[in-house]
């Protein structure tokens, strides 16, 4: 009796390959290849436009600026304060990507090319690690990319639905408040003021499952080849037809992801110290070896590249933790909600969104009873991939 086979029919110890599947070779590099090209575009696009160099950092500033809020809305959910991680979280919707747009207006390009490139990586990682995860298959560089290549603008729809309405919620409600300091409409919108309190209601329930459809996004894409429309539909019906056990996996998800992602920059950060420490050799961006002329100086920059390299490769696996996390809660949600096994996932060839070929699709209704007549052949289902791969 090994630990497999006691927990054969739970589902939550699967999360806990997360981060084994999230170093896939096909999914590690597309993540580490798209973290150095948006790493690059967001150092050389400000000084190609001749812009001043505080406008650099389009990515890595907002990034910062919403670790910081998340870390505030953390804590504060911890010390029971649910108001103000409430509040929180709404400076993290509305006036972040508010105030970014407004300081950094001359890189949105690149941000929008960060958002599909993150995108597309996501979903590589969350496709090599539904086929490892589920069949134990490695994935197929060609088809694996070329799949990303097709669901990353139902990636970005998904992710995008849900914050359009948002703001538009957000726009009607402060319409409303304005409404309430213009004289002869003030009584009015007083009296209906069960109507915006209505739709805050719904703006909330809306922005609190599009966080969880944003993570379950990547996986729908890769393992049911889904469109947009269909992931949101399918996160919105999961969260209601079972939200606590999805709040558990996702409990369960945050803190592995949490201590790999802390023991992963922990060791590179020693890497990293060590090297510099038993090279006696200082990079610092005002150190004297990178503003050294002749070959002192281009060994220093170069030196200084490959250091930062470090920092982009862990950018890269953390890219794919998130695209191989978002694959195996998916699985973990269907095969929960719908009782699909982990293994029945979209191949080419088959209808996307189900397990039928698509020339069986087009079958007679005669060929059909007659197959089944013969033994059941007929159904349409394809069997695909191993018995072994529940959790």
């Amino acid at each position: 009796m090994t630990l497999r086979d006691l927990t054969r029919h739970l589902l939550w110890p699967g999360l806990l390959q997360t981060p084994r599947l999230a170093l896939a070779p096909v999914s590690l590099g597309a993540c580490t290849l798209v973290a150095l090209v948006v790493s690059l575009l967001d150092w050389v696009w400000p000084r190609s436009l001749g812009l001043p160099e505080s406008w650099t950092g389009v990515v890595s500033e907002p990034l910062g600026r919403a670790g910081a809020v998340l870390g505030t809305a953390y804590a504060e959910l911890r010390a029971g304060m649910l108001g103000n991680a409430f509040e929180s979280m709404t400076t993290l919707l509305l006036r972040v990507p508010a105030e970014m747009a407004r300081e950094y207006w001359p890189s949105i390009p690149v941000a929008l090319l960060g958002t599909a490139g993150f995108a597309w990586a996501t979903t590589v990682g969350a496709r090599a690690a539904a086929l490892r995860f589920g069949r134990h298959q490695h994935a197929p560089t060609g088809q694996t990319l070329a799949l990303a290549n097709e669901r990353t603008r139902s990636v970005v729809a998904a992710w995008l639905t849900p914050l359009v309405i948002v703001y538009l919620g957000a726009a009607g409600l402060w319409l409303m408040g304005g409404m309430l300091r213009v004289g002869g409409l003030n009584v009015v919108t007083a009296l209906l003021l069960p109507v915006p309190l209505a739709l805050s209601v719904l703006v909330v329930l809306i922005a609190t499952i599009g966080v969880i459809g944003a993570l379950l996004a990547p996986g729908a894409a890769a393992a049911d080849n889904a469109d947009g429309f269909d992931i949101v539909q399918r996160t919105y019906a999961y969260v209601i037809a079972r939200p606590l056990h999805m709040l558990v996996h996702l409990a369960v998800l945050a803190a592995v992801v949490s201590v790999a992602v802390g023991v992963a920059g922990a060791v590179v950060a020693a890497a990293g110290r060590f090297w510099l420490l038993a090279a006696d050799v200082r990079l610092a961006d005002d150190a004297p070896l990178l503003k050294a002329d002749g070959s002192v100086g281009q060994a220093g920059k170069l030196a200084h590249f490959w250091f930062s390299m470090l920092g982009v490769v862990m950018t890269g696996w953390a890219v794919s933790l998130i695209g191989s996390a978002s694959a195996v809660f998916y699985l973990t949600t269907r095969r929960l909600v719908d009782g699909q096994l982990e293994r029945e996932l979209y191949a080419p060839g088959l209808i996307s969104g189900t397990m039928v070929a698509a020339d069986a699709a087009v079958a007679t209704p005669a060929a059909t009873g007659a197959a089944k007549g013969a033994g059941g052949a007929g159904t349409g289902r394809v069997e695909a991939g191993p018995t072994g791969g529940t959790t």
